[in-house]
């Protein structure tokens, strides 16, 4: 989990719901409370060697970017879009105002923002769009262009969108069992709602492809039971929302 935080710092949201889903696993308690304890110590001691690290390169001990307020800014000032890596003029003079404290920046933008609420909530409902979108927004590289030279990436099956489509019709219709797929519905959520605080990119979502391959398997072979069984009312309504 601390290699995976590294990659996609976001994640640690994951960590109080993951301790929850402990508690919510039948069993004797105290080997739960142990198991919980565990985890805990083994995540510290990882990510006490990073603070280490941190300390010894000169970084905020407790850091895992050094672009993390310029990925706030990005992600939730109403002056750009969300979609994208973008840094104004106005970024820069707030970074340089600051000195790139990030809990001051953090206090500057719920002051900024808190009276905004209308073109935040705009915002947010455009990010969350896109988190599902079929379109891969990059920032080092092109995917379209890579796409004409991989016959991989332009088989359908790894388009984004119909994955996400799949996916989502999937972790809909099988709310009914939440507790079931617990684990993946709370990293499914915590992840999402993570990732919306910043800007979106098609890297950022690719932590939550996982969950999409799931949830179109299950999808896939519900519509298949439904056909085998004749009930194509049932089939051509789950075919239609996934179009949609």
């Amino acid at each position: 989990l601390i290699l995976t935080i590294l990659t996609r710092e976001n994640i640690i949201f994951f960590i109080p719901l993951l301790i929850y889903w402990f508690f919510k696993l039948k069993g004797d308690h105290s080997q739960i409370i142990k198991k919980v304890m565990l985890f805990i110590a083994g995540f510290f001691i990882i990510f006490g060697l990073v603070m280490i690290r941190n300390y010894l390169a000169g970084a905020p001990v407790i850091s895992f970017s050094e672009q993390g307020v310029d990925a706030l800014l990005s992600g939730t000032s109403t002056d750009v879009s969300g979609i994208g890596y973008v840094i104004t003029d106005k970024h820069k003079e707030i970074l340089e105002k600051y000195n790139r404290n990030e809990l001051k920046i953090i206090g500057y933008l719920i002051k900024e923002n808190i009276f905004n609420w209308k073109s935040q909530i705009k915002l947010y409902l455009r990010k969350l769009v896109y988190f599902f979108n079929h379109l891969e927004v990059g920032n080092n590289y092109n995917y379209y262009l890579l796409r004409q030279f991989s016959a991989i990436l332009q088989m359908p099956v790894f388009m984004f969108g119909l994955i996400s489509a799949l996916g989502l019709i999937g972790i809909i219709l099988n709310l009914r069992y939440f507790q079931k797929y617990l684990l993946l519905y709370l990293f499914f959520i915590s992840y999402t709602i993570s990732n919306l605080l910043f800007f979106i990119l098609s890297r950022f979502r690719l932590p939550v492809v996982n969950i999409f391959f799931i949830f179109s398997a299950v999808i896939i072979y519900q519509l298949f039971q439904l056909f085998t069984d004749k009930k194509y009312k049932l089939f051509f309504i789950r075919i239609g929302l996934i179009i949609l």
